[in-house]
């Protein structure tokens, strides 16, 4: 096996088994940013399109939307996931006839034949669709419904139709689950529910917005595809709720909630989807005065052992007190993916030769932001990193030469890349300092291990994603990592990225974790151990989702519902929080829970119920993916209000101060938040 040092660096973490097809850039905001605190230059990130939902010469939106004639408190309520059943019950409304009605005010299905040849009336500007296939309400109704048994749609027919078979061929789909949770009413039920809601009158004040995601991106758990088509989800959502607002009186609020989640990266609010999270409520609410709240769960990751600090050493000849361990797990067909975060430091602009990058008011346009990503590649990085093979005694240096920063560098064996480095250094600007000519910016170094898949499967996609054989073994790989810029040991952050098979698809990935023999995961009683051990230096604390830490985005926790009962109980010390439930870092601003809900009933009883694929049916889920949706729904009901700033600490407080018997004490505020929500699923 060649240890790599010798091979031609490439431009991108690319190889023969993680291929790549464009699908664009990050769009623009549908609305002009405003100015925000800190502006980081990311590289592009890119995603593989399906062939035939790709638009190659893509239509301009027809504004064929029309605007909202809306009830007091109408809340539009957005849902990004996979397995939509939009012709489920549950989203119906009373319609003429007698006939049932879609209460989806647009739907767009990312993975649906491209429908550029789609002819609509109205102004040619607005969102670009760039591939699948959208339907507004009144399409839905006349060309997806029809009534052949009554006064229901056919859902088979519906979903035949729009393409949406093969995602909600489940008994049971995520998306519909999220859904039911979030916005989910009986359009004849005229029963006050556990919040107050009338399913009767909310099935006709929350209309929905929803996208059907590309399964690229949620069959690659990593998130490695996730930043485009869920920037692109959310640009439509939001300009479709631009488009429905009533042309007078109070603007109508937005709800969204995107159930999903990943485990690596900054968690400083400061990844590219974070940011630009950020920076489309901001706009929204300065330019149009809709408020947008974003729900996202805190992440199910608290006992998977994917999140450490390790003391590294400032040369290679210093060895460290505890062995950095990755487990490349056997029959996994997914990569393993683990990120190196060294410690953030301010310095000078001219430190990295960046002192000719000129701000603008606006932040780092894509000119700006390409500069900063070529100045930098062309600077060689300090990071080094040994990589040792299970049952191996010899070290495997990548690479024994310098490596510039965004380049990888590919350990071969003959002609299969099997592993790979890949080096950046992510520098944010200030906002009070990026028109000065001479400023100070923040630099952290990141290094990027991936190990290729211990059990190789071939693609069942296009020919495209033809592929080379090429495997690593299973077991503990050892890694030694070093800063030859330093002269004193740092604390570095381990980070494993997902890889685990998402619920919904056939068995693909096994979680890669940390390996410390100080971690104990069980107490002497047998129950799971949920503290950190003071001498490990895998940790449970700083465990949420790697998407989560933005500065406008709600972060849901999960609790056991049986929990909260024995917490009653003085002497009783029961986690109440879900044993899977992420946990944020005392000492990171940005990572902390706002607010948990029950998505578990008890040990023997785990989930709470939503509805099934098919009218009538509801089975159980739990985890974090179905507590955001409940905080969600409560959101429509109490906070999202016009005139109202969509704000986190809003949130906390009416909370926190609330009355209502659906609500119950945190005791764990870094797992739990301010207090946990029984919301209507929650039995």
């Amino acid at each position: 096996m060649d240890g790599g040092g010798k091979a031609d660096t490439v431009q991108s973490p690319t190889s023969d088994w993680w291929q790549r097809m464009l699908a664009g850039d990050l769009p623009p905001p549908v609305v002009t940013p405003v100015d925000r605190e800190v502006y980081t230059a990311h590289p592009d990130e890119t995603a593989p399109v399906l062939p035939h939902a790709c638009c190659i010469d893509p239509r301009k939106d027809q504004g064929d939307v029309p605007p909202l004639d809306p009830l007091p408190q109408t809340v539009i309520m957005g849902i990004i996931d996979d397995g939509l059943a939009f012709a489920n019950a549950r989203f119906l409304k009373p319609g003429p006839n007698g006939q049932y009605q879609t209460r989806m005010a647009a739907f767009w299905n990312q993975d649906a034949t491209c429908g550029n040849t789609r002819v609509g009336s109205g102004s040619a500007d607005g969102y670009t669709l760039p591939f699948g296939h959208d339907w507004t309400e009144a399409e839905i109704n006349t060309s997806l419904f029809t009534y052949p048994d009554g006064a229901f749609p056919d859902p088979d027919f519906a979903y035949r139709n729009s393409e949406m078979s093969r995602a909600v061929a489940r008994a049971l789909t995520h998306g519909t689950h999220v859904m039911d949770l979030a916005t989910g009413y009986d359009c004849d039920d005229t029963r006050a529910n556990d919040l107050g809601e009338v399913p009767a009158d909310m099935a006709l004040r929350r209309p929905i917005v929803a996208v059907q995601l590309a399964r690229h991106a949620t069959q690659n758990a990593s998130g490695a595809f996730m930043a485009p088509f869920v920037t692109h989800a959310m640009a439509y959502i939001l300009d479709r709720a631009v488009r429905l607002q009533p042309a007078d009186g109070d603007r109508v609020p937005v709800v969204l909630n995107f159930s999903y989640g990943i485990y690596a990266s900054a968690l400083r609010g400061r990844a590219a989807l974070e940011e630009w999270i950020d920076d489309a409520v901001k706009a929204m609410w300065k330019d149009h005065g809709i408020p947008v709240w974003v729900v996202l769960p805190s992440g199910n990751s608290h006992m998977d052992r994917t999140h450490g600090e390790q003391q590294v050493s400032a040369t290679q000849a210093e060895v460290p007190a505890h062995p950095l361990i990755v487990r490349h797990q056997p029959e996994n067909k997914a990569p393993t993916v683990v990120e190196f975060w060294w410690p953030e430091r301010t310095t000078s602009s001219e430190t990295y030769g960046l002192e000719g990058v000129k701000g603008v008011k606006g932040g780092l346009n894509a000119k700006q932001r390409r500069q900063v990503i070529e100045s930098l590649s062309a600077l060689p990085s300090p990071l080094r990193l040994e990589l040792r093979p299970p049952q191996a005694r010899d070290w495997i240096e990548l690479p024994p030469d310098p490596v510039n920063f965004f380049h990888g560098v590919p350990l071969t064996d003959g002609d299969r890349t099997v592993a790979m480095t890949y080096h950046e250094a992510l520098v944010s600007f200030g906002r009070k300092t990026m028109d000065k000519d001479s400023r100070e910016i923040s630099v952290q170094l990141k290094l990027t291990l991936v190990l290729a898949p211990s059990v190789f499967e071939q693609a069942l996609d296009a020919a495209g994603f033809a592929q080379t054989d090429a495997t690593l073994p299973a077991g503990n790989w050892e890694v030694r990592l070093w800063n030859e810029d330093t002269a004193a040991p740092e604390t570095v952050t381990v980070r494993c990225q997902r890889n685990d098979t998402p619920f919904g698809f056939r068995p693909y990935g096994r979680q890669s974790r940390l390996e410390d023999p100080r971690y104990r995961a069980v107490r002497p009683d047998g129950r799971a151990d949920q503290a950190d051990s003071d001498d490990a230096w895998v940790l449970r604390r700083g465990t949420l989702s790697a998407i989560s830490s933005g500065a406008h985005t709600i972060r849901v926790g999960s609790v056991r519902a049986s929990n909260l009962d024995r917490r009653e109980i003085a002497e009783n010390h029961t986690i109440a929080a879900s044993v899977f439930s992420g946990a944020g870092d005392p000492a990171n601003p940005f990572d902390g829970v706002d607010i948990a809900a029950v998505s578990e009933l008890s040990a023997a009883l785990p989930g709470v119920l939503g509805a099934s694929t098919h009218s009538g049916a509801r089975m159980r889920l739990s985890g974090t993916s179905a507590a955001a949706p409940q905080v969600a729904r409560w959101i429509a009901q109490e906070l999202a209000q016009p005139g109202i700033s969509p704000l986190r600490d809003a949130l906390v407080a009416e909370a926190a101060n609330s009355t209502a018997s659906y609500f119950k004490d945190s005791y764990t505020p870094e797992r739990s938040g301010a207090r946990v929500l029984l919301g209507p699923g929650a039995r």
